[in-house]
């Protein structure tokens, strides 16, 4: 029932896992520095079991390079200055890097990209700190992106703050890069963050679907409606915007698609991938011109915009501890005209879409909860939208957790509301403060005035 304010769960940060330390001991591995690293930042990796060089080229870079790799035991991890991307982009064209593991651009300069890659393309990891300049994290972003529709295993990440300026580069960006590198690391749970992070790269869903209808697409300049929107999603770490420009939108018009696929309907009902469904009455929204938001600038998967979270529990009444959990926005609902607020939809139950969780009905889906006394009706609509997340009635919503490595669901079901233990339901209606503490969300609580009616009313379901 906890459904009101899901995107306030405690969020999973990068840099909310304590350091403690790195594994010391490790095959022979070795890593050439492109670029001007201290002696301190080639020490560091040297403790770990490495044998790390600067590579001081005074001409061809690709010879220079093999040249250095000639004799070298183990595999081979080349590291790259921000100052040396063209360099290295170049590197991609030629067979250099076929002796290469892995390779850490350290923050990428502005570049036209207009490279074919070439022979073996061993994987890319582009990292920015999370309060770097705007344009230094667009860039880095933006090089990944295109490195990797051309074949490059290539993404990006943000470092979090101070793990790369300093003299010494800090313990959390050695583990990132280590992990990157599928090598070992002593912070478990760090690394499994880690790993929900580079998944989404790749998210377990897409919406092609819904820009496969090519004619019910239209772009458009991203106006603040719609800053407002992703500022939101991101409200709690805002740096993740820095990686688009923002400039344009598109979207598949819902209007156009009811009319091809369900003319003169009158209600339409989306399912998301978390469980949720939500009812709207077209004759009220129609006015207002909605959309499903299917791509930003160059993105055009939009689960890629995503974020991680844990709560403490699965169920007050369980001890079931769940896993990493995924919150990806995903293709969303907008109206491209501001709707009052009385109409307002909560970004969490309009987001994470897809064309086959579209429907169109000529009959009200919540017609019958007007069977139920107008206390019931506001409360598991207006107020706490249980018939949003739960099965009421016919309604079939289940919200659910999204397994951050999967995209499956892992439990953390919207049950029924008859089925929670009595028990259950008298601690969520009259003790919601350390209810909504114990699962780690925050409170949703039932109107005082509706609390006696609804515990009855549930009691009878």
């Amino acid at each position: 029932m906890n459904c009101k304010k899901l995107a306030l769960f405690i969020t999973l940060t990068l840099a909310g896992f304590p350091s403690t330390g790195l594994t010391s001991s490790r095959t022979v591995a070795n890593i050439v520095w492109l670029g001007m690293p201290t002696e301190n930042q080639l020490d560091q990796w040297r403790r770990q079991g490495f044998t790390a060089e600067r590579l001081s080229c005074k001409s061809n870079v690709a010879e220079c390079l093999l040249d250095r790799l000639a004799d070298n035991e183990g595999a081979n991890y080349l590291f790259v200055d921000s100052a040396f991307t063209v360099q290295l982009l170049n590197l991609y064209t030629t067979q250099t890097l076929d002796e290469i593991s892995g390779v850490i651009l350290f923050g990428a300069a502005p570049t036209k990209l207009s490279i074919r890659p070439t022979g073996r393309r061993p994987k890319l990891l582009v990292v920015a700190e999370a309060d770097a300049d705007a344009d230094l994290v667009y860039q880095s972003r933006r090089t990944a992106t295109l490195l990797s529709k051309r074949g490059v295993p290539a993404t990006f990440m943000f470092m979090p703050n101070g793990e790369l300026r300093s003299g010494n580069m800090g313990p959390m960006a050695q583990d990132i890069i280590l992990h990157f590198f599928g090598l070992p690391s002593s912070r478990v749970e760090f690394m499994a963050l880690l790993d929900a992070y580079l998944a989404w790269r790749t998210p377990p869903f897409d919406n092609q679907p819904l820009r496969g209808h090519f004619d019910l697409l239209k772009s458009y300049r991203l106006d603040s409606s719609v800053d407002e929107l992703f500022r939101y999603f991101f409200r709690n770490q805002l740096h993740e915007l820095k990686q688009w420009k923002f400039d344009n939108y598109l979207a598949f018009d819902l209007l156009k698609f009811r009319d091809r696929t369900a003319p003169g309907t009158r209600y339409l009902t989306l399912a998301n991938r978390r469980g949720q469904r939500y009812y709207l009455d077209l004759l009220r929204y129609a006015e207002y011109e909605p959309v499903i938001i299917v791509g930003v600038d160059d993105e055009p998967n939009m689960y890629r915009f995503v974020w991680f979270y844990r709560t403490h529990k699965m169920y007050t009444w369980t001890d079931d501890v769940p896993k990493i959990s995924a919150r990806s926005l995903g293709p969303v609902l907008h109206f491209r005209k501001r709707v009052p607020d009385d109409l307002n939809i909560p970004l969490l139950l309009r987001s994470a879409l897809s064309l086959e969780g579209i429907t169109f009905s000529h009959e009200n889906p919540l017609a019958e909860i007007a069977a139920y006394s107008d206390t019931i009706q506001r409360v598991i609509t207006r107020e706490n939208k249980c018939v949003y997340c739960h099965p009421i009635g016919t309604k079939t919503a289940r919200a659910y957790h999204l397994n951050a490595l999967t995209g499956k669901p892992q439990g953390g079901y919207g049950l029924p509301l008859g089925e929670y233990p009595d028990q259950v339901m008298r601690a969520f209606l009259f003790d919601q403060e350390n209810v909504a503490k114990a699962i780690g969300m925050i409170p949703n609580p039932v109107p005082e005035e509706a609390v006696n009616e609804f515990l009855e009313w549930v009691r009878a379901q």
